[in-house]
């Protein structure tokens, strides 16, 4: 009888076990929850105060470190240094404030991990229309967001333009 009330022992521990190792966030998961809701703010599909771009400005850099660094050398933009959220803020409320509608896609997406610093490589893709501008825009290009862990979480330190997928290759 002991035999048998070990067994059970064991396999309650063992279903215990594999409960946690299913119900507890993955990195990666955790990564690309912080994307998909980085692109859910930057949407825009209806006219907003300025209270509300200032808000969800304000919430898209939380996700960014201090410093960030981009490589649009592909593009012709060279490296752009940005080195604060306050700046990081400033940009996207001016990028924000030309746009009519905004919505965006994140495809793809591949996530490597290495301790705590990780890459994101996925296909991103952007349709709209401008407030100054006739027509509406289409851009899609594959992106890699690199990230660096943190006490309070993933946060993104830069990212580099790889391709335009709209160009033929």
């Amino acid at each position: 009888m002991p035999m048998k009330r070990y067994r059970y022992f064991l396999l309650a521990i063992i279903a215990g076990l594999v409960v946690l190792l299913i119900l507890r966030d993955s990195e990666a998961e955790k990564i690309l929850r912080q994307l998909e809701n980085i692109r859910a703010l930057a949407e825009v599909h209806a006219p907003e105060s300025a209270i509300e771009q200032a808000s969800k400005a304000s919430r898209i850099s939380q996700a960014f470190s201090e410093q960030t660094r981009y490589d649009l050398t592909n593009l012709g933009h060279g490296i752009i240094e940005i080195d604060s959220r306050q700046a990081l803020t400033g940009k996207i409320l001016r990028g924000r404030a030309t746009l009519a509608s905004l919505e965006l896609a994140l495809d793809h997406p591949l996530v490597h991990i290495d301790g705590s610093q990780a890459r994101v490589e996925l296909l991103g893709s952007a349709t709209g229309s401008s407030r100054n501008a006739e027509g509406q825009f289409l851009d899609i290009h594959r992106v890699e967001v690199m990230l660096k862990k943190d006490p309070i979480g993933w946060l993104i330190t830069g990212a580099r333009h790889i391709s335009d997928e709209r160009q033929p290759p």
